[in-house]
């Protein structure tokens, strides 16, 4: 059976959120439109993720705290660990469900750069989504943003949900971290995943989670033989 398409998850969370966002008008205001910090943001997605898709999950199905707090205290070493974390069993990460198949969907991270800025969004993958469908499926529910700065001699880090998760501008947290520069190098002595983040050369990461197709050409030069004289063969049908 081939899994529904994003939108249609999208619209029936759309429609099983409408009576909670009512009944929260009744109670308060609707949050401030969230403004975003000029020197941290990344040109890559600025419109809300999946289709413009606003205010569909609520913020407390995704744990930004506890994500910042494992990337603030180097509690992995790369995006690779990161992603292993996030989809833990039992960590309480995340209790995202966006195709309703009563399994909790896993988190891909899927990395962006803009100049010398790093962004790390994280993608909600529904369970039920073939593997070549996933990156199409996959809805973007927050970002990890990392800016060096060398005038000031550290690293600007902000994580934050995307426009898909209703939240406030509040929400959002930032800290800094000490940076040095060595040559052409950046060093981060106090934690291990921003020293990762900032290595110059390294390729860019790609999500375990989501298969893409990347059409690579190679020509191969063959060293042709003289053909010698064809004998001419009988073929039975």
């Amino acid at each position: 059976m081939t899994a529904p398409h994003a939108s249609s998850w999208l619209g029936w969370l759309v429609a099983l959120a409408l009576p909670l966002a009512a009944c929260d008008r009744d109670q308060a205001d609707a949050p401030a439109p969230l403004q975003l910090d000029p020197d941290v943001d990344v040109q890559a997605e600025r419109a809300p993720a999946a289709g413009n898709a606003v205010g569909v999950l609520a913020k407390e199905q995704l744990d930004l705290k506890a994500i910042a707090f494992l990337v603030e205290k180097a509690m992995v070493k790369d995006a690779k660990a990161l992603e292993a974390e996030l989809n833990k069993d039992g960590k309480g990460y995340h209790t995202v469900d966006l195709d309703g198949d009563g399994a909790r969907d896993r988190i891909a991270v899927v990395e962006v750069r803009e100049g010398g800025k790093r962004r790390f969004e994280l993608k909600i993958v529904p369970s039920s989504a073939k593997p070549a469908e996933r990156a199409d499926a996959a809805v973007t529910v927050a970002f990890i943003d990392v800016a060096p700065d060398t005038g000031a001699a550290e690293v600007d880090v902000t994580v934050r949900y995307t426009d898909v998760v209703i939240h406030e501008p509040g929400d959002d947290l930032r800290f800094v971290v000490a940076l040095t520069v060595d040559g052409l190098n950046f060093v981060v002595e106090d934690n291990v995943f921003l020293a990762w983040v900032l290595i110059l050369d390294r390729p860019l990461y790609v999500s375990v989670e989501i298969v893409i197709d990347v059409d690579v050409h190679v020509h191969r030069h063959r060293k042709h033989k003289k053909h010698k004289k064809h004998k001419k063969h009988r073929r039975r049908w």
